[in-house]
């Protein structure tokens, strides 16, 4: 099962030029992701969203991303809500990645327009070990990540109708879990760095429901 930690390097929404507005952590195992994006200036979730991960077609390579969590969907019901996008892929001459395709233009009212972005891969090798996890149940909706040295919780509960989210990410450095963003309501979010007991990854199967905390969830993708 192929694991995969990448950062965004640029965004672009043609004609605009290519910034980077985010610091971004993308991870993904087998046919499910998790993907956070925290802004660099105001340090609050620009993005954050999980869901599946589901190859349309190999050549050229184009992947959908469903979005049954997506923190730009601000009630249930709301206009876009768990609709998917698709990206076409390619190689660039240093390695990076380039994804082009159309979406949800925030700063532009949310208006469709096409995008390209760029992305590379992240050093994973201390072990490709890791798993997605999603809470079995829907309030709050809850999704975990761990590859490797990288770790990201994120969250939406519902108050009064509309959507709030919520998101912890943690890095291991020098053999411990290092928190490297976390909302201010991150109550219910289970950690790395905060668990009591270890975790026994490898007894686990894809659709088992298993304990991670306190939290049930469905183990979603796993490898060991």
């Amino acid at each position: 099962m192929s694991a995969r930690v990448s950062t965004r390097i640029s965004i672009r929404w043609p004609p605009e030029e290519a910034s980077e507005p985010t610091d971004t952590l993308f991870l993904s195992l087998g046919g499910y992701y998790v993907d956070l994006r925290i802004n660099k200036y105001t340090k609050t979730i620009d993005w954050a969203l999980a869901g599946q991960r589901i190859i349309v077609s190999e050549d050229p390579l184009k992947v959908e991303f469903t979005h049954p969590l997506d923190s730009h969907c601000h009630a249930p019901g709301e206009q876009g809500h768990g609709e998917a996008d698709v990206g076409q892929f390619s190689k660039l001459p240093n390695g990076d990645d380039l994804e082009v395709g159309e979406m949800a233009a925030p700063h532009l009212g949310g208006r469709v327009m096409p995008y390209e972005e760029v992305w590379r891969e992240l050093d994973a090798s201390e072990e490709a070990k890791g798993w997605i996890l999603e809470s079995v149940d829907e309030e709050p909706k809850v999704f975990y990540a761990r590859i490797a040295g990288y770790f990201i919780a994120v969250k939406r509960t519902t108050s009064s109708d509309r959507y709030e989210y919520a998101a912890v990410r943690e890095d291991r450095e020098d053999g411990r879990w290092v928190s490297k963003h976390a909302s201010e309501d991150v109550r219910g979010v289970e950690t790395m760095s905060g668990l009591s007991e270890g975790l026994r990854p490898e007894k686990w199967n894809v659709g088992d429901i298993v304990k991670f905390g306190g939290m049930s969830v469905i183990v979603r993708a796993v490898a060991q």
